[in-house]
């Protein structure tokens, strides 16, 4: 018989589920099942929502190979669970794992590993995780100590997606306290009560002193956190255009920003975790000279230009699309978006990017000019330049879009012209 408290659990539960499923359509969900209180938990919620639900519901537990006969004994126990609750189990084996330093994070590791492996294969539409709110109270602390920013804050969310696996946790709100007052037989994890890493270190000895000087610390917490990630969220979105393969952006969008959104879209568009410290040395660079630069990692690099910054080893050739129409009489273009030419120039020119010895003869300038120094003269960003396409005729260059074009173009009183559109966006424009 189902108590209160199971069916307030399942409300939230069927109405998160209505709420990010809106269509109902028939659907494989994965519910990890390590055999502890709150896994089981949410099997037994999980089983209840696959009758009123088009959902297919199986239990996946992950055996580690870290603790001998009671390993073993929490498999059995959670097909035998399942077996009870009429849902399909599904047991995958860590391989390799050994105790040692680090071990938290590997076994972490290698359970997303083998979670995302049944996700694929069963082709779920989510896999749902049994957190609740101790666990995001303690994980906004564990941030905090490492100095976590606006992301960190938000400790744990509530749906989320890594590596293309969606990922469901429907017991944030619900304290320790409530999942254990439900009373159903579990399995325990004897290496849960050893105050031997931070996070049990923290639940056994940390929070039960923050509760008595303040009771109902946990629960606030786990509200900062909701608080925080609801607003993290808002401010990603405003920077949702940058991510790891952006080449690089206008200096005035960043200095426009409030240093809080500008600090999220240089951390964007690296793309890899950097500490604070990083991340205003960051800032501190696009206020800095021209061509200074900040290593990042060992294959980033990010460097400072006159009007962007930019991630150099990130650039491509720009994929230039010329149109060509009759040239009015009279009509020599403007030379940055549009050019006029002789046409019997224009079918023997290549558009490419530049190559060593080019060079190009500005109108009204006796002589050459290499292309480095027309490129520097007009204060063009360095890493630009080998991406730029240009119109040349074998080194001499006619026309390079954005920039300007040489006095080879010039289109004779009795010469039949071309005129040339470009239809790509600039960035290195004058």
């Amino acid at each position: 018989m189902e108590t209160l408290l199971f069916k307030r659990m399942y409300q939230g539960l069927s109405a998160l589920v209505t709420r990010l499923f809106p269509q109902p359509e028939p659907l494989i969900f994965l519910a990890a099942l390590s055999g502890g209180a709150d896994s089981v938990a949410l099997a037994r919620l999980m089983a209840r929502l696959q009758q009123d639900f088009p959902v297919t519901v199986k239990a996946v537990h992950i055996h580690h190979g870290l603790r001998g006969k009671d390993a073993d004994d929490d498999a059995l126990f959670c097909v035998d669970l399942c077996r009870e609750l009429d849902i399909e189990s599904i047991v995958r084996y860590a391989a390799g794992l050994k105790p040692g330093s680090g071990i938290e994070t590997r076994a972490r590791e290698a359970r997303y590993a083998l979670f995302q492996d049944v996700y694929t294969q069963t082709r779920a539409g989510a896999l749902f995780l049994a957190h609740h709110l101790n666990d995001r109270a303690e994980t906004l602390l564990l941030n905090f100590m490492r100095g976590s920013g606006g992301r960190g804050m938000g400790a744990i969310r509530e749906d989320t997606v890594r590596d293309g696996m969606r990922i469901i946790r429907p017991l944030l709100t619900v304290p320790r306290a409530d999942i254990e007052a439900l009373g159903f037989p579990h399995r325990e994890d004897a290496s849960n009560y050893l105050p031997d890493n931070p996070r049990n270190a923290l639940r056994l000895t940390v929070f039960p002193e923050l509760e008595r000087l303040a009771p109902g610390t946990a629960a606030r917490m786990a509200s900062a956190a909701e608080t925080a990630a609801t607003e993290d969220d808002y401010l990603s979105g405003l920077t949702a255009g940058l991510n790891a393969d952006t080449a690089f952006i206008p200096l005035d969008t960043l200095t426009d920003m409030h240093p809080a959104l500008r600090r999220r879209a240089l951390r964007a568009f690296v793309g890899v975790p950097i500490h604070f410290q990083a991340t205003l040395a960051l800032e501190a660079l696009i206020y800095g000279k021209p061509g200074a630069k900040m290593v990042i990692t060992q294959s980033l690099c990010v460097e400072r230009g006159y009007r962007h910054l930019f991630a150099p080893d990130r650039m491509t050739p720009v994929e230039a699309r010329l149109t060509a129409a009759p040239c009015p009489p009279g009509v020599t273009g403007d030379g940055l978006r549009t050019q006029a030419l002789p046409e019997q120039l224009y079918r023997r020119a290549e558009l490419r990017p530049k190559q060593a010895g080019d060079t190009i003869r500005p109108f009204g300038m006796k002589g050459r000019k290499s292309m480095q120094d027309f490129f520097t003269d007009l204060k063009v960003d360095r890493p630009f330049r080998a991406v730029i396409p240009i119109l040349c005729l074998g080194s001499e260059v006619l026309w390079v879009p954005g920039l300007g074009a040489g006095s080879a173009v010039y289109i004779k009183p009795d010469d039949k012209g071309v005129l040339l559109t470009s239809e790509f966006p600039m960035p290195w424009q004058r």
